[in-house]
């Protein structure tokens, strides 16, 4: 399983690399799908100290990535949220190298901060902006800076019809070996 994981995790990572490399999409434009995709990933490692977690760890089923080799004894209670650190801390190195193929004159891409738009764990429903920081505005400041962060309805619809048309070439090409 780990090795299908990390199977997904590179494909992800490299065909980002590609749609970068290729210059189509805008750095900008795209970071607001990191922004909703990093949070989403996040929340799918499950809620923070699940027991759901702790018992598959009792029977074996969960356990750390490098369990066999740790000499600390597994925080039961925070298996999940350990796991998660580990993976958005692999994200922020993998956002930084492919930041690297973007054209001159673009933005850096990042990860947005774990507390930004999470739906579970401690920061659930909590308001932080991509860097952090508590958001201290009223709600019509708030869903500004979300549809300002996130994908809208109309920037889904400028990917599909623009960006991404029958045509253009969006993605890097890639050379298939056999």
């Amino acid at each position: 399983m780990l090795k299908e994981e990390s199977f997904h995790l590179g494909t992800g990572a490299n065909g980002i690399r590609r749609i970068v490399r290729a210059g189509v999409i805008p750095v900008a434009f795209l970071q607001k799908y990191i922004n909703k995709w990093v949070s989403t990933g996040l929340d799918l490692f499950g809620t923070d100290e699940s027991t759901s977690a702790q018992w598959a760890y009792v029977y074996g089923v969960k356990g750390r990535y490098d369990e066999r080799e740790s000499s600390e004894k597994a925080d039961r209670e925070h298996l999940n949220e350990a796991s998660r650190m580990l993976y958005f801390d692999e994200i922020r190195a993998d956002m930084k190298r492919t930041s690297k193929a973007r054209k001159e004159g673009e933005p850096e891409l990042f990860c947005p901060s774990d507390k930004f738009n999470r739906g579970i764990g401690m920061y659930s429903d909590k308001r932080y902006t991509i860097t952090g920081e508590p958001f201290e505005g009223s709600d019509s400041e708030w869903q500004k800076y979300l549809d300002d962060n996130l994908p809208t309805e109309a920037d889904e619809k400028k990917l599909m019809e623009e960006y991404m048309a029958p045509g253009v070439e969006w993605i890097q090409y890639r050379e298939w070996k056999e």
